[in-house]
């Protein structure tokens, strides 16, 4: 009989399912071009009339220099932004999110960056929560959150609302600015909603010469580190599972709470004709480890493997 190469080939796919459960009461990525956008609600407080904005890279009062400001938009072509021009009296702007009810676990993700803080041009930029009115003249919005931190690149914010929001709450989330002839404020991809944090939408495994080739898909990303692939042989069927960790490191988050990634890793460390199990481990900015899906796999026969 000849002899030669033998390569079966199975693919194995997790589906969608139980998994892709991210539920988010508000998503806005400012990429109407209008700030605010529809929904959502705009005050000023004191004389001023600068007030909050659509920006983007190439807008005139848009800071893009060694002060500060963004070089892009955090995803897309808009943001939304409060200018630092004079207007002799003084700004308390607001943008004041849509109304929305509180579940327990739910949070205030968004991305900021900002210009000209490191010259003392500051005096407020501050998220703020109403259980009661959602206009701000009526005196019920308190602080939940202060950034005077200079920044220079976007930089991702993430808010427990449990302290100020009891489940079932009618609430409202702002942003405020407040000074004349002060610091540049951009926010983008303001997400409120469930504390999941990785919506994934499939998991497989399929043969390859090399091995055995892992692949994941997310539709968004949580406040997540990144991820471990487990390996478990499953003919070590004695009562005791033992599960190795496949890659090397820790395989870094690329997603972000209005976008997914897609993800590769080879295994060669597989034997031929052997059933396995992988198990994909999400692990959390906490550092605790979830199991999110897994997935087995029949290896075949090939010259690439160990023997």
């Amino acid at each position: 009989m000849k002899s030669g190469i033998i390569l079966l080939c199975i693919m194995v796919v997790m589906l969608p399912g139980s998994f892709v459960s991210a539920q988010w009461h508000i998503q806005e990525d400012f990429d109407g071009g209008t700030v605010p956008p529809t929904g959502w609600m705009e005050y000023q407080l004191e004389d001023g009339i600068i007030g909050w904005d659509a920006g983007y890279v190439g807008h005139p009062n848009v800071t893009t220099t060694s002060y500060g400001g963004p070089a892009t938009a955090h995803s897309g072509t808009y943001f939304a932004f409060h200018n630092d021009e004079s207007t002799g009296n003084g700004c308390d702007s607001w943008i004041v999110t849509p109304a929305f009810t509180y579940a327990a676990g739910d949070q205030l993700v968004f991305w900021q960056d900002n210009a000209w803080i490191d010259y003392d041009y500051y005096e407020l930029h501050a998220v703020m929560i109403s259980t009661g009115s959602g206009d701000p003249n009526d005196g019920q919005f308190v602080q939940i959150a202060e950034y005077p931190v200079n920044l220079t690149e976007w930089v991702e914010q993430s808010l427990d609302l449990s302290t100020y929001a009891s489940p079932g709450d009618v609430c409202y989330i702002a942003f405020r600015y407040m000074g004349d002839w002060e610091s540049e404020w951009y926010v983008d991809d303001v997400a409120i909603g469930q504390n999941l944090w990785v919506d994934l939408l499939s998991f497989s495994a399929k043969q390859v010469p090399q091995g055995v080739e892992l692949t994941w898909e997310t539709a968004a990303e949580v406040d997540s580190l990144g991820f471990n692939v487990l390996r478990e042989n499953i003919k070590n069927q004695g009562g005791l599972q033992i599960l190795e960790v496949v890659n090397a490191a820790l395989i870094p988050s690329q997603g972000t709470a209005h976008s997914g990634a897609t993800y590769n890793l080879i295994d060669s460390q597989v034997y031929p004709k052997t059933r396995y199990r992988y198990y994909l481990e999400e692990i959390g900015q906490d550092s605790k480890g979830s199991i999110l899906a897994d997935v087995e796999i029949n290896v075949g026969k090939t010259s690439a493997l160990k023997n």
